[in-house]
């Protein structure tokens, strides 16, 4: 039975990576992302003869994004499978905080994940997966992204609340909490890494190699699946052992 799977943020990086993932494995794709190169990679993986339609809206709409989940809804049936991946990263130093810094990230990366999965569990059926990727910037901290490790700790609570009143009818809720990946993100020099802050933070790893997007799109691929039928509530890291380590 062909499941549908909507992904946010599926135009770049991670959610590009889990487009392909989950279109290999013969899913119906709804894809949704602000940029209107979600419809350039709808157009490629239905030309490779997979299932994918294309909407382009700004998860931090609550309007818009309701829409779009009601027309996924009526164009294609329920989802089985909501991943709530859209997300930003702003880099602005705690003395020039303010609420228009604050609320731009957190609009995004936790609003506009609770909005996904709350949209898609209304009528999604038993068995169905929601999964939201969070960051290890949760737990760690990251310098001048104090709004950044908010939103992305917030993201954990959502999920560990969502598990608990889903579970009895049969949805399971779990993050994903990626480590230092290489997507357009954290190759910006402006707001995250770039290109040298890769280079140097990999040596560093006790895998000794910085992640790419397809080693989390796998791992999403393993949550939604049948094998992971009695996990719900948790929360997976995938960074290489960032987190275990110590200099």
């Amino acid at each position: 039975m062909t499941r549908l799977v909507i992904i946010s943020g599926a135009a770049v990086g991670i959610g590009r990576a889990m487009a392909r993932e989950f279109a290999l494995a013969g899913d119906q794709l709804a894809l949704i992302d602000q940029s209107d190169a979600v419809h350039d990679l709808a157009d490629e993986l239905r030309r490779a003869g997979r299932n994918a339609a294309s909407y382009q809206c700004d998860v931090s709409d609550w309007s818009g994004l309701d829409q779009t989940l009601a027309d996924i809804a009526q164009q294609h049936g329920p989802a089985s499978v909501a991943i709530a991946n859209a997300g930003i990263a702003r880099k602005v130093p705690l003395a020039e905080m303010d609420e228009a810094a604050w609320e731009s990230v957190l609009s995004v990366n936790l609003n506009g994940t609770a909005q996904l999965l709350l949209g898609a569990a209304c009528a999604m059926p038993s068995g169905g997966s929601l999964i939201a990727i969070s960051s290890t910037s949760a737990r760690l901290g990251w310098t001048d992204h104090v709004h950044y490790s908010a939103s992305k700790a917030g993201i954990e609570g959502l999920v560990r609340g969502l598990a608990v009143e889903l579970g009895p009818k049969g949805i399971r809720a779990n993050t994903i909490l990626p480590g230092v990946i290489r997507t357009a993100q954290s190759l910006s020099e402006e707001h995250s890494l770039g290109e040298v802050g890769l280079s140097n933070i990999s040596s560093r790893l006790p895998l000794r190699r910085v992640g790419q997007p397809e080693d989390v799109a796998k791992v999403a691929q393993f949550l939604a699946s049948d094998a992971a039928a009695y996990i719900t509530g948790q929360s997976l890291i995938v960074d290489g052992g960032l987190t275990i380590a110590s200099y």
